[in-house]
């Protein structure tokens, strides 16, 4: 195993332990800003396995992430996803990148949401392509990552707008 693998499983576990936090607050701006921790310790990362696109492509979620702290506009979302496709342009490298181009689309649907129930559910699609390409990759940190965020949203989800008793919020 070489230190850059090694170093990007320490920095990812970083992030995994600030996704489990995450999902555990109701409100979208702690929701983000907690997420927003985790970004940054994934992008270093991925660019310690030599994933550039995704490792610039979660580098620029810094931005939007802080920035959907701030607004839930369509048209700034629609900005960032511009921006994430041009990104995508010019580092693209094999076909692995479009699992994160999606990734990229789905996460910008679920934080310019203003909808917290909407806003989950996009979360779990993100997740999933996110499993399928740490998989491919082969960061077995990355996918506890994924898996757990997912689990813990799914947690919350329940907690808010399932069980008995939850106000829905449609």
């Amino acid at each position: 195993m070489s230190l850059n693998f090694i170093l990007s499983q320490i920095l990812v576990g970083g992030a995994l332990l600030s996704n489990l936090a995450s999902f555990q607050f109701k409100e979208r701006v702690t929701v983000l800003r907690v997420l927003t921790l985790s970004v940054v310790l994934v992008s270093a990362h991925l660019f310690l396995l030599d994933q550039i696109a995704a490792g610039f492509l979660t580098l620029y979620a810094v931005l939007y992430f802080w920035v959907s702290t701030q607004t839930t506009s369509q048209k700034v979302m629609l900005s960032f996803m511009l921006g994430g496709f041009i990104i995508f342009a010019f580092t693209y490298s094999s076909y692995l990148d479009w699992f994160v181009i999606l990734s990229t689309v789905l996460t910008l649907l679920s934080i310019y949401n203003p909808n917290q129930r909407r806003m989950r559910e996009f979360q779990f699609a993100g997740a999933i392509t996110r499993i399928i390409y740490y998989g491919l990759i082969f960061s077995p940190v990355g996918i506890l990552l994924e898996a757990t965020l997912l689990g813990s949203n799914a947690s919350a989800y329940y907690r808010f707008y399932i069980k008995k008793g939850a106000m829905l919020d449609f």
